[in-house]
């Protein structure tokens, strides 16, 4: 009976408010409606807070994510030097902008800027689909894809925000919420 389901992206929310040991730190998301994207590698989700409570009829997870990207530009770069890569071997091309052929290093950063881009477009769409954005205080930026496409999503928003380390945000979060949860249970 006191198991209790969270959606993964309120663990941004979480990291927002607590300190390391679980404290509450900042109260400034209270009576706010809060939306949180979480930009992935296969899946991107997007959850509504309204007051701290989660909202799920706002809440949803897409298929539109960092492999949406990936996809696009192997396949420019399929089109372009005729050589196949697969998604999970781009890590190291889209993060260098260059991808070597026949030992001739050859730039791509305008694939990847084009790629980041539409994604972006795409999610927002999604998130447009979603929420009503003049109804939402804060968008927070999150997840392993967040960074990727912060200069991109964030322009689209001016209640937006990257967090803080976004790769990891959930996470911590959710440690922080631990410690919370530990030290009510054991004091």
């Amino acid at each position: 009976d006191k198991i209790q389901m969270i959606p993964q992206p309120f663990g941004t929310l979480y990291d927002r408010r607590l300190d390391g040991e679980g404290r509450l730190v900042q109260n400034e998301l209270a009576g706010l409606k809060v939306g949180i994207v979480d930009v992935g590698y296969k899946t991107s989700d997007f959850a509504l807070a309204d007051d701290l409570e989660f909202v799920g009829k706002k809440s949803v997870s897409t298929e539109t994510a960092m492999s949406t990207a990936y996809s696009m530009i192997a396949q420019k770069i399929q089109e372009k030097y005729k050589t196949g890569k697969e998604n999970y071997e781009l890590d190291q091309v889209i993060e260098s902008g260059v991808i070597r052929v026949a030992g001739v290093p050859h730039d791509i950063s305008e694939y990847k800027k084009e790629a980041f881009s539409t994604l972006a477009d795409l999610l927002a769409t999604e998130v447009n689909s979603v929420w009503d954005k003049s109804e939402i205080d804060i968008i927070m930026l999150t997840g392993g894809g967040g960074k990727a496409i912060a200069e991109y999503f964030l322009p689209k928003y001016p209640q937006a925000c990257l967090v803080n380390s976004p790769q990891y945000a959930n996470v911590r979060g959710y440690l922080k919420l631990a410690n919370a949860l530990f030290k009510m249970n054991f004091e």
